[in-house]
Parts: structure tokens; sequence; C-alpha cells
């Protein structure tokens, strides 16, 4: 499944390119207010960053389900599921391939804004915030920022888990639609809708789910964030990941069994 992920990795290089390119826009835009004193310029760049690691996320989410599409509609795509792979091996080095995309993006991103920041400080001397952020951590101790790294380590897993949903969420409705109206000229807007209806299920389990579990006492009594966090989001990620690997395994079953490829 290596060479697949390699493969699948390979056909995203131009959607890669694409996003590294507007970045290094921005970090000119950045550069070009820092060092040419125009400050507003450098403020709009830091939030550009800020926004482009969120439509990193999206539009990586959005390339996979498309490519996924169009390897099913495209008589080139079919090459990719004659591959000596398992159909369920095939699939997952799709989303791998994808959600390793978005992370290197993601992580870019976040990377040229500390960076930036940085820059600033040296440059502009932005010295009040510095202090102001020195009086904060003055008071926090070493377990409460263990705590609060716990916390974003939980919410962070939680996007993750999210991401794979969504887009085996798509695998599957796209699969569903190639089932059971392979003849209809609207495969896409069907797909859509069988998607929309799957995530609207989904939300109503959750929902259902998260009431029956009744966990606002335990919320209350937690004593840190991080126990806070984690009651609210366990159990919805643990119920995220199982309809997704019922997502993933369907998937494969009509991949192997229903499509025609």
């Amino acid at each position: 499944m290596l060479k697949m992920i390699k493969y699948e990795l390979r056909k995203n290089v131009k959607s890669l390119g694409i996003l590294l390119l507007i970045s290094a826009l921005v970090e000119s835009l950045f550069l070009y207010g820092l060092y040419g004193d125009y400050n507003a310029y450098t403020v709009v760049a830091m939030v550009l960053f800020g926004i482009l690691a969120g439509v990193s996320y999206l539009f990586c989410l959005l390339y996979g389900v498309f490519a996924y599409y169009n390897d099913l509609r495209r008589k080139e795509g079919y090459l990719t599921f004659m591959a000596p792979v398992s159909y369920y091996g095939i699939v997952a080095a799709k989303i791998i391939s994808t959600f390793l995309v978005a992370l290197f993006l993601v992580a870019v991103d976040v990377a040229l804004i500390l960076i930036n920041w940085q820059a600033a400080i040296s440059k502009l001397g932005w010295k009040d915030s510095i202090e102001i952020l020195k009086m904060i951590l003055k008071n926090v101790t070493i377990a409460d920022l263990s705590d609060i790294i716990g916390a974003i380590v939980i919410m962070i897993i939680y996007v993750a888990i999210q991401f794979f949903m969504y887009i085996v969420q798509a695998y599957f409705a796209i699969s569903l639609t190639y089932t059971y109206f392979a003849n209809n000229k609207h495969k896409g807007i069907i797909s859509v809708v069988i998607y929309v209806v799957l995530a609207y299920a989904v939300g109503s389990i959750a929902v259902v789910f998260m009431n029956q579990l009744n966990l606002s006492d335990a919320m209350e009594n937690a004593k840190s964030i991080t126990g806070t966090v984690m009651i609210k989001m366990l159990p919805v990620e643990l119920l995220y990941l199982a309809i997704s690997g019922g997502y993933f395994f369907g998937t494969g079953w009509l991949l192997k069994k229903k499509i025609s490829l």
C-alpha cells in the first residue's frame, strides 16, 4: 500500500504547488510590509496565514473527494483500481495521502506564522506584547500548561477524526451513487444529496447519543480543562470512528462487489 500512497501523493503535487505558491505570495506581502515599514500589510499577511491554514484543510478535503469521483468517472482513473492492491488498500491510500498533504500545508502555514511573529517582534519591537505574554506565563503553572496542551492535543485528534469521517463519508456516498444510479446523468448531484442525508443522519445520531450519555454532571465535576474536553469529545470521537469504519468497509465492499470498473 506504500507504493499506492506514493502514487496518490504524486497526483497531489499540482494542488500542493498551488497552495504553496499562495503561501509564498502571502509571505512576500508580509516581508514587504515588515521591511518596507508598512505595518498594515504585516498584520494583514499574518491574518491571511491563519485563514490560509483553514482554507488548505478544506481544499485538500474537497480535492480528495473530487479525485475519487473522477477516478470512478474517467477511464484514466480506472487504472488506479486495477493496481495489485485490495480495494480497501486503495481507499486507505487515498485517505492517507490526502490527510498528509493537508497536514503538511497546515503545518507550513502555522510554522510561517510563528517565524513571522518572531521576525515582527525583532523588527518592530512589539515589547508590550512580549511583556503581556510573560506576565500571563508567570501565572500559569506547569500543571496548567500541560493541561492546556492536553486539551489542544485532544482537539487536534478530534479534527483529524472529523477529516477522516468527512472524506470517507463522501467516498461512500459516491460509491452508492455509482452502484444504484450508474446510468444516471446527474450522478454528481445525487452524490451530494446522499452525502447531505448521511451527514444529517450522523449528526442526529450524535445528538441522541450524547443526550443518552448525559455527561453534564461529569463535565461540571471535571477538575481540569483536559478532563472537560475529553469527557465532551471522547464519546463523539469514538462514535465517529465507528461510523467512519462502517463507511470505509462499505466503500471497499461496493468497489469489490457492486461497481463495474
